[in-house]
């Protein structure tokens, strides 16, 4: 088990710990025993007290420079020898005392025996400390049975006893040892894991918050160079399909063979490092055990241990990582080869994110440049059709019958509802690609609300049911972004006039000059909202049940909810079966503020 000479050296060190924990209070118990046991004596032998007070004294004595100075020792490695050498003059000490107060010997070696056995279970000093302290109590034994012969139980015999129990607590001391070394290597084990754990962890979440920077290989390979204490890292992305490289991410003091190759495709063969990690798949070099091809190598780049390894997505290499280090130690530890083991998974994953990322922005811009063009296209000839449709309303051309003006006014209805459909599309697609900025400026209140209500007089809607306009102010000025604030009282106005089959629509305006807070309240009479829908009606695409959908594609109150929070405030909608509904929208028309940006609408929206 004593085979790893870092962690054999970390034991020994944790050792010395315990052992100046231990000291006190193993020396306390070891004082106040040998104590009790004089004060014992003294009651049957009053006239070994002063031999006892003299040698307790020096026993006292021996331990008080270890007490003191015990912090230093262990500061500079000289706790543990010093303890073990105190012990034994201890042991010593006892066995002459036997001598000088006459005891009988078997009581000496009685004490011997207790000092030995109980030193060996205070203070984990190990094989060697406790060999010194059997060695110690044997020559003591040795000496006094020399000195005072026993009247009763020969000598050798004595001796036998007190070396067979040293003999004993050397094994126990062993297997203690051992015992107490595997439980350091397994707690050393778990907490690697743990800590491995840990820092893998952390590199996922960073890896997955920097998946949209426009750096992100480069800060994973940063991130990877950090937990590694490495000195530079490289990742190298690979095309299985033309079996090319490309160095596309690094950190850290690159060598100049790699930094020479970033963005610039090359073949096998440019790198032979790289095919050898594609045959291997994972590779840990070190400048004083390589092959010369490789020594030369970590020469050339100025490394002293290099890691790398494969980037496999099932059974395809996507890539390729590499690590490398200048500074001693020149090899990487078990824990570096462990976390770099665990770095390749989630860079390998995060690789084929990146990937992804891109084709998805790829696709969404296709997608944006598909919609922009194919709604302008399609908004020129409808435009027309609309036009040549109001013309022939109009009798421009001649004549039209009753049955005609009715197929004309259901053609200009289709037209009128695509052409929503269009521009409602369009607005979304520039919401989504962020090109709807906002456009803040000084507004009359009055103007704008005249313009809305023209605006919106001649929007779709069943017969006999009314728009009324309600709590129009005058003269008030506000700031806003007019154009937004329209499209959104006009979807929501055109919204209540599509559901409501009879009745009226009822828009409330409040305009409050110390909050500044303007207010628009949309009423109507229509069936309401189901509280099953309610919550759902401001997503994108959401309809109501076929029932009472009146048509569209569920875009109008998801521009509304946009362009409010764009502009800083908030919307909301309450409803009851069978009486209607309510949307209510504030927003703030006072503050000079600068327009908001895409990534502000977006951090509000998710707040």
């Amino acid at each position: 088990m004593f085979d790893d000479p870092t962690l054999v050296a970390a034991y020994r060190g944790e050792s010395e710990q315990l052992n100046a924990e231990r000291l006190p209070w193993a020396v306390g118990l070891c004082v106040a025993l040998i104590g009790l046991s004089g004060a014992f004596e003294v009651v049957f032998f009053p006239d070994h007290l002063r031999t006892f007070l003299y040698m307790y004294s020096l026993e006292t004595l021996a331990f008080a420079p270890l007490l003191i100075g015990r912090r230093a020792l262990l500061r500079c490695r000289w706790l543990q020898p010093v303890n073990i050498a105190t012990w034994c003059v201890l042991a010593i000490l006892v066995h002459a005392y036997g001598a000088a107060a006459g005891l009988p010997p078997e009581l000496t070696v009685l004490g011997g025996i207790c000092l030995v056995i109980g030193s060996s279970l205070m203070l984990p000093w190990g094989l060697r400390g406790q060999a010194a302290i059997v060695a110690a109590a044997l020559f003591a034994c040795a000496a006094v049975l020399a000195y005072q012969p026993p009247s009763q139980v020969p000598g050798p015999y004595l001796l036998f006893i007190e070396a067979s129990v040293g003999a004993i607590s050397l094994f126990g001391a062993y297997y203690l040892d051992l015992h107490r070394f595997a439980l350091y290597c397994e707690a050393t084990r778990r907490e690697e894991e743990a800590a491995v754990s840990q820092t893998l962890v952390a590199i996922a979440k960073e890896i997955n918050d920097s998946l949209d920077a426009d750096d992100v290989l480069d800060r994973i390979a940063g991130v990877t160079r950090s937990a590694l204490h490495a000195t530079w890292s490289v990742i190298v992305l690979r095309d299985p399909q033309r079996d090319s490289f490309l160095v596309v991410g690094g950190a850290g003091a690159v060598p100049d063979d790699i930094e020479t190759l970033r963005d610039i495709e090359f073949g096998p063969g440019a790198l032979p490092l790289l095919d050898r990690i594609l045959a291997e798949r994972d590779i840990v070099l070190s400048d004083d055990d390589a092959d010369p091809t490789s020594a030369g190598l970590l020469q050339r780049w100025q490394t002293r241990s290099l890691l790398g390894a494969a980037l496999r997505r099932r059974d395809t290499v996507v890539g390729i990582l590499l690590a490398g280090t200048r500074v001693v130690p020149p090899r990487f530890s078990d824990r570096g080869r462990d976390l770099f083991g665990g770095i390749t998974q989630h860079v390998a994953i995060a690789l084929n994110n990146v990937r992804l990322v891109a084709d998805l922005r790829r696709a969404n811009t296709l997608k944006s440049e598909f919609l922009s063009t194919m709604s302008h296209e399609l908004r020129t000839p409808l435009n027309v059709i609309i036009g040549y449709a109001d013309l022939l309303r109009d009798e421009a051309f001649g004549p039209v019958v009753v049955e005609q003006q009715e197929v004309l006014g259901r053609l200009r209805t289709n037209a009128d509802s695509l052409l929503e459909l269009i521009n409602a599309t369009l607005e979304v697609n520039r919401i989504e690609a962020g090109r709807s900025g906002v456009h803040l400026r000084e507004v009359d209140l009055r103007q704008l609300l005249t313009e809305l209500q023209l605006e919106t007089e001649h929007l779709p809607r069943q017969s006999g049911v009314m728009l009324r306009w309600e709590g129009v102010r005058a003269n008030d000025m506000v700031r806003t972004d007019p154009v937004k604030l329209k499209i959104v009282v006009r979807n929501l106005i055109g919204n209540a006039l599509k559901f409501t089959k009879r009745g009226s629509v009822a828009v409330q305006v409040g305009f409050d000059p110390r909050t500044r807070l303007l207010d628009f309240v949309v009423r109507d009479t229509g069936p309401g909202i189901d509280p099953e829908h309610l919550p759902k009606i401001f997503d994108m695409f959401h309809q109501g049940p076929n029932e009472t959908n009146p048509g569209g594609v569920g875009l109008g109150l998801y521009i509304v909810k946009r362009f409010v929070e764009m502009l800083g405030g908030r919307v909301s909608a309450t409803s009851r079966l069978g009486d209607g509904s309510v949307f209510r929208v504030s927003l703030p028309a006072g503050i000079v503020a600068a327009p908001a940006s895409l990534e502000e609408h977006r951090l509000r929206r998710s707040a």
